[in-house]
């Protein structure tokens, strides 16, 4: 009687183990089946010099005090920082003034970003909410240059010229009209590190000794009268 009841109960473990969880339901779907909403408690975390540093105890972090951009650390101390599994998530809410980073990833004042772990490294989910899309690449606004010939290299800031023209604080003023309203500013890469810059093409009977660099800074000469065909195409690739 007592090896059958033995057996009995093994069985019962077995077939709990494997069985799906409804809360709020009785008929649930997948594994874990949560028929309402659910919240992650909210960690809050203060800046100490220049560093955010995050105990990877929680799921959700509000980042809060700065008197300047700041950076974001993950803790690796045991025992939580040194076990962490592949596919945790994290939740930053920037509340502060300032832009936060990890590595080469933005958190601007006042969003929130998603990270998940695989591999031994942390990785953005999105980019935040007011930053531009991840896109592979991204044409350069049109922009004016000076083409009058000269034989001395002229410059010319391209990232500072894009960065004035989408939030709207260059000569010019916008002039348009979104689905909501008025679009006072176009969400911008903040740094020009953020970015890396190709010229794919120009015309090479008016420009030549062309180049840009990793600043966003165009090198030109000129040594022809320019015309209404003339063009200089330059590529943004976003480095994340």
């Amino acid at each position: 009687m007592k090896k059958t009841l033995f057996s009995a109960l093994l069985l019962s473990v077995s077939v709990l183990s494997v069985a799906q969880v409804g809360i709020n339901t009785n008929d649930p779907k997948t594994t874990l089946d949560v028929n309402g909403s659910f919240a992650t408690r909210e960690s809050s975390v203060a800046i100490s010099g220049s560093t955010a540093t995050l105990d990877i105890k929680n799921a959700f972090y509000k980042i809060t005090g700065g008197t300047a951009n700041f950076t974001i650390v993950f803790s690796t101390t045991a025992p939580v920082g040194s076990n962490i599994q592949n596919g945790q998530r994290i939740v930053i809410y920037n509340d502060t003034n300032f832009e936060g980073s990890y590595n080469s990833f933005k958190i601007p004042s006042k969003t929130a970003q998603e990270f998940i772990y695989s591999g031994g490294a942390w990785y953005s989910v999105k980019a935040a909410s007011n930053t531009p899309s991840q896109l592979k690449w991204f044409y350069a606004p049109s922009m004016i240059l000076d083409t009058s010939y000269t034989t001395t290299a002229r410059t010319y800031n391209i990232y500072e010229n894009y960065k004035k023209q989408f939030t709207n604080t260059g000569t010019e003023t916008n002039v348009n009209y979104g689905p909501t309203g008025t679009i006072a500013t176009i969400p911008v890469y903040s740094s020009s590190g953020d970015l890396d810059y190709v010229v794919t093409g120009y015309d090479k009977s008016v420009f030549y000794d062309v180049s840009i660099n990793s600043s966003g800074i165009l090198s030109y000469k000129v040594n022809g009268a320019a015309t209404d065909k003339t063009f200089m195409n330059i590529v943004f690739v976003p480095k994340n």
